[in-house]
């Protein structure tokens, strides 16, 4: 008798091996977008550039932070929240230096599209923390979701799946929390994104798009496919592609947009440490995770992981991956394991998307999804 676990367990070995790691000190694979692997270490090992290139930073500490920040009588600073271990350490740990009243936390409440652990999380961090929680709903967004879904699955573009799907969210995350910020006077905020969290094949895609010029390679994705024209949706994503703050950001400067804000980057005075983050805000903040701990806040995150590797090949999570063994933090061979844990739970993801389809009222692109699936290389 045939055994189709067995079948269908060989068919996952044969695609992850099908990738091979080019790398040998962290573990992205051959083919990835802005990464070559001229360079060799004095092992003769060929690495990639960003191997290569990594060099260790020096954290500026917890007390310059204190100081940069230069906080007047009754002034208060903002950070952006997600519900994610990052953020909340990052909440914490502010609110350990500067106590509870001086920092306010935003949340961009992308309605429909938020993890319920993620919400709870939020919840929870501010009794405890006695630290103002500020929620701002969007409402508009999981309709806009809805359609460039259709749109994508019509042309599934790699350089255009963050800003078909993600649509809202860069303007959501920022803009948003410097215009409430405004009302409440305050001028100075945080940022929690985390340099582990860096995937640079999504700019790299786009600039090949547009002929090494990454607004041309937008301009040129949006007029391909006609069905991202509606409603607001352009002037959406345009405003988004304004407010790409980890590349814009400088320490204790703004955004051009923004002049009157002071905006600091908070990895740069305190190492990220994922494990030491996690275990912190667990015992202080009760904070809980479900199986998947990265980017786990935004159901929109699923979508992006089985666009990117079923066109791809790889994800953000190789990239994190990587950069997790480039600081330390992870061996290769651990990072090696993880990734194929990754690999294999995207290639058999497909009835996992199509009830999460289901839950967020696009049912009636599944067979849509399931040619995505059938026609992806990498996916079955």
């Amino acid at each position: 008798m045939i055994n189709i676990s067995t079948i269908e367990k060989e068919k996952v070995e044969a695609v992850i091996e099908s990738l091979p790691l080019a790398c040998e000190k962290c573990v992205l694979p051959k083919g990835c977008a802005g990464v070559n692997f001229s360079h060799y270490n004095d092992n003769g090992e060929t690495i990639c550039n960003f191997c290569s290139e990594h060099q260790e930073p020096s954290f500026l500490g917890s007390e310059q932070l204190v100081r940069d920040l230069s906080l007047g009588a009754g002034e208060q600073i903002g950070i952006t929240v997600s519900g994610g271990k990052d953020s909340m350490y990052v909440w914490m740990k502010l609110v350990d230096l500067l106590g509870s009243d001086k920092v306010v936390a935003f949340n961009h409440h992308k309605v429909g599209l938020v993890h319920p652990i993620a919400e709870e999380n939020l919840v929870q961090a501010e009794k405890i923390l006695g630290s103002e929680l500020v929620q701002f709903s969007d409402t508009e967004m999981l309709p806009r979701f809805r359609k460039n879904l259709a749109a994508l699955l019509a042309n599934p573009d790699p350089a255009m799946i963050r800003v078909a799907l993600c649509a809202g969210c860069r303007f959501g995350i920022s803009g948003e929390m410097f215009a409430l910020g405004k009302k409440r006077n305050i001028a100075k905020f945080v940022s929690a994104a985390s340099y582990l969290e860096l995937a640079p094949f999504k700019a790299a895609i786009m600039k090949s798009k547009g002929g090494s010029d990454e607004r041309i390679g937008l301009s040129k994705g949006l007029e391909e496919n006609p069905l991202y024209c509606h409603g607001d949706n352009i002037q959406i994503i345009m405003l988004d592609d304004r407010h790409c703050h980890k590349a814009q950001l400088a320490n204790g400067r703004s955004f051009d947009l923004y002049p009157q804000i002071q905006y600091f980057d908070f990895d740069r005075y305190v190492p990220n440490i994922p494990s030491r983050y996690e275990a912190a805000v667990k015992k202080k903040l009760a904070w809980r995770r479900p199986e998947r701990s990265w980017h786990f806040d935004c159901l929109i995150e699923s979508f992006k992981d089985v666009f990117y590797y079923g066109t791809l090949g790889y994800t953000e999570t190789d990239y994190n991956l990587s950069a997790m063994v480039r600081y330390g933090l992870l061996s290769r061979d651990e990072a090696i394991n993880q990734l194929r844990k990754h690999r294999t739970k995207l290639i058999n993801s497909k009835g996992e998307i199509i009830e999460l389809m289901n839950k967020l009222g696009v049912e009636h692109l599944t067979s849509q999804m399931e040619d995505f699936y059938q026609n992806s290389i990498f996916l079955f």
